[in-house]
């Protein structure tokens, strides 16, 4: 899944509007039915939980956190020391692996 996105776009751009889509996308799906969600704009950095429109409203207005590439607080597994998995399942960055 590419987030390249997160660095290389901002607010307003075609690309990053389609990522946080993603992003969003990826984050309901994953929230096992929970109201509200970590914020990962660059204001929050996940520390406050806010509603999906809300999180879309700050990510709009604040950028996401380009730290933020492994989505770990919205239901991604990372894993440093795992090998071998299929290539079009997983995220690599820094070191780190992202599974899907």
């Amino acid at each position: 899944m590419d987030r390249s996105w997160i660095r290389n776009s901002k607010p307003g751009d075609r690309e990053y509007d389609a990522g946080v889509r993603q992003f969003i996308n990826f984050a309901v799906k994953n929230s096992e039915g929970r109201e509200k969600l970590p914020c990962p704009c660059h204001k929050c950095h996940n520390l406050l939980h806010k509603r999906v429109d809300e999180i879309l409203n700050h990510l709009t207005k604040f950028a996401f956190d380009n730290t933020y590439t492994c989505w770990i607080w919205h239901g991604e597994k990372m894993d440093e020391t795992h090998v071998g998995k299929p290539k079009n399942s997983v995220f690599e960055e820094e070191n780190r692996t992202c599974y899907v």
